[in-house]
């Protein structure tokens, strides 16, 4: 699930770091446990450890039933748009 961080509770955008964390990029949910989770930069990628204890907002977008990424690593790599019709992606039918 694609998360990102933030100092308030209303996301605003900005450029800062929490607990070595950069405040409004996406990162993945590798695990969670105990209202403790672990994030990665990428999708299945290895866990990021946090730098410090200081709190901090967590907030999710979109629908976990369907996760769309794109990264920048590459020059290859694209993201196009879609579309999806017929799909139940908040388990309502």
């Amino acid at each position: 699930m694609p998360v990102v961080f933030s100092t308030s509770s209303t996301i605003t955008g900005g450029a800062a770091t929490v607990n070595g964390f950069n405040l409004y990029q996406t990162y993945f949910v590798v695990s969670s446990a105990a209202n403790v989770i672990q994030v990665s930069y990428t999708v299945g990628g290895a866990a990021h450890t946090a730098t410090g204890a200081t709190a901090f907002y967590v907030a999710t977008f979109g629908h976990a039933g369907i996760e769309i990424v794109g990264d920048n690593l590459t020059a290859n790599n694209l993201l196009t748009s879609i579309c999806v019709y017929g799909t139940d992606t908040e388990g309502l039918m």
